[in-house]
């Protein structure tokens, strides 16, 4: 069902351009079809791949964990997952798997870590939605450093 929810919110979105991590960090998901669109791209660490990644409406990952009690997901990067495609798109949609979820932040380190090697990966991101700026009348802005909006797609029993 995962596939059809995104199928979906891509549909409604109307995107022009999307872009996704390496089609291999998707091994497990089911999305062959997803790059069969014309619109859709998987990093490629090309000059390229940047370019689409600016101008992309959508930027789809998955994550390595979600956290339950502040609704943050948190992720890390490396040359197949780039940092840009959570970043920069107008809408991040975030692919979560329920045993990815913990109850709290301090669950996560020991994994990365250990996931990693000696060291925590150099970067990772405890993502909690859209960036919230206000200016001194208190003007609120959202979305301004980032996407606008963050969808998650949770996928239960796996």
């Amino acid at each position: 069902q995962a596939t059809e929810v995104l199928e979906r919110l891509i549909a409604e979105s109307k995107p022009q351009t999307v872009v996704t991590w390496a089609r291999e960090v998707f091994r497990h998901w089911q999305l062959d079809e997803l790059w069969k669109q014309p619109n859709v791209h998987a990093a490629s660490g090309s000059d390229d791949f940047m370019t689409l990644v600016r101008e992309a409406d959508i930027g789809i990952t998955t994550v390595d964990y979600a956290i339950a009690n502040t609704g943050t997901i948190v992720l890390h990067t490396s040359d197949k997952k780039p940092r840009s495609v959570s970043l920069l798109p107008t809408i991040h949609v975030a692919l979560i798997r329920e045993s990815q979820i913990v109850s709290r932040m301090g669950e996560t380190f020991a994994p990365l870590k250990e996931a990693s090697g000696q060291s925590l990966p150099s970067s990772v991101h405890f993502i909690s939605g859209p960036s919230r700026s206000s200016d001194i009348e208190n003007d609120l802005s959202i979305g301004v450093h980032g996407p606008v909006a963050l969808r998650a797609i949770v996928v239960k029993g796996v």
